[in-house]
């Protein structure tokens, strides 16, 4: 079985190969060998979907709640040798996790879309996450359901302020500081459900090799128990296989 350490600054990317014809040396170039990414990556974006609003995240201010972080590969190959699979079958001693993404305090503003969003973490920032890929069913909010941290379904907790934008400003959810960076105790959690499907589709996206880029569209989100706070955060999905592909709405 393979670990993926929780602490981000322990991660590695985890690669592998496959050859199934042309075994031998071919002359000085020796072996040729095309190596893949076992491992799932995630990074984030974010916008406010309303000029009138701010948001404020927190420095290591997104938590990815209730996955699982160790599982057996296994190289499957297919029709095709140039394109063989990798499978992962999660341990059953595997135990669910809590990964906190390394990213600076940041504060969001009104973008028009998820390409101008603010980058919180990201690939090319050497700040986001690898993950093992696998499937895990959302946290449900509801007024009076189980709570987001005892429901053992993924969801994201985010750490931050919703304020207005313009003076007199009036906070919605934390407190004001001088700064962005400010206190940890001037940012509040939202909950944000999250599944390794891309919604509105049934399409599984923690899969190997593919890099996974979710914007959070704030307007608000949802307390611990349920309560939606303001309007409850939107995602826009982009899944890249090392490369861009365009990404769909997934609707909370």
């Amino acid at each position: 079985n393979y670990v993926v350490p929780i602490a981000v600054a322990d991660q590695e990317d985890f690669m592998w190969a496959y050859k199934s014809t042309n075994k031998t040396e071919s002359g000085a170039n020796g072996v040729q060998m095309t190596f893949h990414h076992a491992l799932v990556r995630v990074n984030f974006k974010a916008r406010v979907t309303t000029s009138t609003l701010k948001v404020d995240i927190a420095k290591d201010g997104i938590t990815i709640c209730n996955i699982k972080n160790k599982g057996k590969a296994t190289v499957a190959p297919v029709t095709d040798p140039t394109t063989p699979v990798v499978a992962w079958a999660t341990a059953t001693d595997a135990t669910l996790q809590q990964v906190i993404v390394p990213s600076a305090a940041v504060s969001i503003t009104y973008k028009t879309d998820a390409a101008t969003a603010t980058e919180v973490s990201s690939t090319a920032a050497g700040n986001s996450v690898m993950l093992m890929p696998q499937t895990f069913a959302a946290w449900a909010p509801s007024t009076g359901g189980t709570a987001a941290t005892a429901s053992g379904l993924g969801y994201l907790k985010v750490m931050c302020k919703i304020y207005s934008a313009t003076a007199p400003v009036t906070y919605y959810h934390g407190t004001a500081t001088e700064s962005v960076g400010g206190a940890k105790d001037d940012y509040k959690p939202i909950y944000i459900p999250l599944s390794s499907i891309k919604l509105p589709s049934t399409d599984q996206i923690w899969k190997a090799n593919n890099n996974i880029t979710y914007t959070l569209n704030f307007g608000g989100g949802y307390a611990d128990d349920g309560t939606p706070i303001l309007n409850p955060t939107l995602f826009t999905t982009t899944v890249k296989e090392w490369t861009k592909t365009d990404g769909g709405t997934l609707p909370m």
